[in-house]
């Protein structure tokens, strides 16, 4: 590939890899021939759509205002407990020791 800006080629060489990748899974062959360019337009469509899906199940878990919270406790029955416990946030969200 030989495209000027190197960070864009790089994504769009993995995202080509990706999508060989993704054609093996489905029990396809590889096809080499795929272009760059257009390999890396189906996967940003691909997340994009994935991150759609993803923000539309969120609410259904429950844990989304917890997690954006700053500082508020996700009890209610315990007034000192430690804000953001891990369900839910990942543990991303505790306060540092």
């Amino acid at each position: 590939m030989t495209w000027s800006d190197k960070a864009l080629a790089s994504a769009a060489g993995m995202a080509q890899v990706r999508h060989r990748m993704r054609r093996v899974a489905r029990g396809g062959r590889p096809r080499p021939g795929t272009h760059p360019a257009v390999a890396l337009i189906a996967e940003r469509r691909k997340q994009h759509k994935a991150l759609r899906r993803y923000r539309a199940w969120l609410p259904s878990r429950g844990t989304v205002q917890a997690c954006r919270r700053a500082g508020a406790s996700e009890s209610t029955e315990a007034p000192n407990a430690a804000p953001f416990t891990d369900r839910g946030c990942g543990g991303r969200h505790r306060p540092r020791s």
